[in-house]
């Protein structure tokens, strides 16, 4: 359930349209089918009257309202108590967002309400500017402009503006997409990462770098920093193949122009190398996106995949259990030490370990590991069985369903059958660094218990927080027999986390407590659980794979066994949408329907003909 905090219901609202003067004054007015009114805060605000106002006259105003929400939504973004209140003030941003002039008001007061340490403030920014109006060449100018790259901003403002163009780029596709990548933007891109790379800076004949004093304002630019990164990995990710390849050129250009700063590549090195021993924290996220850039776009010549490093591979074969790219779901990140998970899409992806653990007739064992929180935003951590169903776009993933459990430090709770149980959790909120505990404990004694939901009895799921263990008493229970499960985790946007199994080459930094039931029962290390399960040959020699291989080879398998029945048509939803556009390459409409268009439907480029 880690997108329920931005989903809209339609029943709750409805939405009117009233003509303005032309297409850019256009006014959208929203209606509650209920007639109350809803206030924010102390202070409160007669949302709906005001945002009717047409725009212009009472820009000051609507400005007002708009600070408003927006601070509404960023201290109740993860308040699930907030929900129906939230899902108000989106509906009401969002129509404002209708037409452009009003979106860009809403953006730029976004760029100074989001807390540039929010721990969601990606997904915020990505929630508020995905439900506006779908961006044209003109609105993507004024963006730009909005911007202000080349004056003076503050740091938040910086990292809010850069995050802003990443939300962008994820909504368009095609040529538009060009227009997004301008000189000034990458020129600022880079002036953002050099700030961290003195030795890079120096060899490049410029003034050398120094490190403010302030730990505050190190702080602030490494998230700026990180902001950087992210947005380029989103370029890769999302420009389609011809604009991809301008825009390699474009960074590793060595140009008179660009001959007196240091590359791309040097800096990206430099970053990877300098953070590469972080534990945990944007300096970490920082140096892992350095090494995804370096490895799969902008490889150096002599470069050897991170991946297949030396390092990389003997750390892979000392550890008891990796991370399975095959179960795990497609756009989650898997780092080369095969422990390591991160997540930059906008759905719930989740990450899943390479073994399963159960127990046969008679047997009592207990299964245990640890996760270290390099982010502290939504996750949820924890048990999952090889029949949950793990489906991002609708935001179901570990503690859905009945034979999952999990632990949201986030939101303050534990997730069972899809359900927030907020009584079971006794920790702080947690934090970047912290180490979450799991443990799931099989007894001959649960087996016993023949209970009428399940007559195979139970096994007890209990978690810690650095090691402070919840009682035996609020443990979750789970199917015994018949099921086997295995430790994972789902993750929302820009967040990140690192599994240890166990072992003697990573030993667990706290051991789970020992019951009275089960005091003669050791916990086992997961390496029997890899042994009892038997990792497949494929999920090793995947392992031993880049990850972007891996992940394309697996997309390749299921296209093998797919169903070849073509999808529908996105207009008429009738005929096979087997047709594509010229010249911008879209799929998805039938031929009736892409007769009768002049313009792509997705990207608005005019349209030269279809094949």
């Amino acid at each position: 359930m880690g997108n329920s905090c931005i989903t809209r219901r339609e029943d709750d609202f409805a939405l009117s349209f009233l003509p303005g003067d032309g297409p850019h004054q256009a006014v959208h007015s929203i209606r509650r089918i209920s007639q109350s009114r809803f206030i924010v805060g102390s202070g409160g605000f007669d949302g709906i009257p005001d945002l009717m106002a047409p725009y212009g006259s009472r820009a000051g105003s609507v400005r007002q309202h708009i600070r408003q929400m927006l601070k509404f939504v960023v201290q109740n973004y993860d308040n699930d108590a907030k929900d129906l209140q939230k899902r108000n003030v989106l509906f009401q941003l969002h129509g404002l967002s209708a037409s452009e002039r009003p979106f860009l008001l809403v953006i730029d007061v976004l760029l100074d309400e989001v807390p540039i340490d929010h721990s969601l403030s990606s997904s915020i920014v990505a929630m508020v500017i995905c439900g506006g109006c779908l961006p044209t060449k003109e609105l993507l100018t004024d963006f730009m402009s909005l911007l202000g790259l080349s004056t003076p901003s503050s740091e938040t403002r910086q990292k809010n503006a850069l995050t802003a163009v990443a939300a962008f780029a994820g909504r368009l596709s095609g040529a538009l997409s060009d227009w997004l990548a301008t000189d000034a933007l990458l020129a600022f891109v880079h002036s953002r990462l050099a700030r961290l790379c003195p030795a890079a800076v120096s060899e490049a004949g410029l003034r050398p770098y120094r490190e403010p004093s302030d730990p505050g304002q190190r702080a602030e630019r490494l998230q700026v920093a990180l902001a950087a990164a992210l947005l380029l990995q989103t370029f890769m990710h999302t420009f389609c193949e011809p604009e991809r390849q301008r825009l390699l050129g474009r960074l590793s250009n060595n140009s008179d122009a660009s001959a007196c700063r240091p590359s791309f590549v040097a800096l990206l090195s430099e970053l990877e190398w300098r953070f590469g021993q972080s534990g945990h924290g944007p300096a970490r996220q920082l140096s892992c996106l350095s090494t995804g850039l370096l490895d799969g776009y902008l490889r150096p010549a002599g470069r050897l995949s991170a991946w297949l490093a030396e390092p990389a591979v003997s750390s892979r074969a000392r550890v008891c259990c990796l991370l399975s790219p095959t179960e795990s779901t497609d756009a989650v990140q898997i780092l080369p030490s095969g422990l390591e998970a991160r997540s930059d899409a906008p759905g719930f992806e989740t990450a899943v370990a390479a073994c399963s653990v159960g127990v046969g007739s008679g047997n009592c064992c207990r299964w245990y590991f640890e996760v270290t929180l390099v982010t502290a935003g939504v996750m949820q951590i924890g048990w999952a069985s090889t029949d949950t169903p793990l489906l991002r776009d609708e935001g179901l993933g570990v503690g859905d369903d009945a034979a999952s459990v999990a632990i949201d430090g986030c939101r303050c709770c534990l997730w069972h059958r899809g359900r927030q149980d907020k009584r079971r959790y006794r920790w702080r909120r947690w934090r970047v660094g912290d180490v979450v505990g799991c443990l799931l404990e099989f007894s001959a004694n649960q087996q016993q218990q023949q209970q009428p939901q399940s007559a195979g009895g139970w096994a007890a799921a209990r978690f810690s927080l650095n090691g402070a263990w919840s009682s035996a008493g609020t443990a979750v229970r789970l199917p015994a027999i018949g099921a086997a499960y295995r430790p994972a985790a789902s993750l929302m946007a820009s967040q990140q986390l690192r599994f240890n199994f166990g072992g003697s080459e990573q030993p667990f930094r706290y051991r789970p407590p020992v019951s009275a039931s089960t005091s003669a029962i050791v916990t086992l290390p997961m390496e029997f659980a890899a042994e009892a399960s038997g990792v497949s040959s494929a999920d090793r020699r995947l392992l031993g794979l880049p990850w972007p291989l891996a992940v394309r080879e697996r997309r390749f398998n299921l296209t093998q066994t797919a169903s070849p029945t073509a999808a529908t048509c996105i207009v008429c939803v009738d005929r096979p949408g087997d047709v594509r556009l010229m010249p911008c390459g879209h799929t998805g409409l039938c031929r009736v329907c892409s007769a009768r268009l002049s313009a792509c439907p997705l990207c608005r480029v005019e349209l030269a003909g279809f094949e």
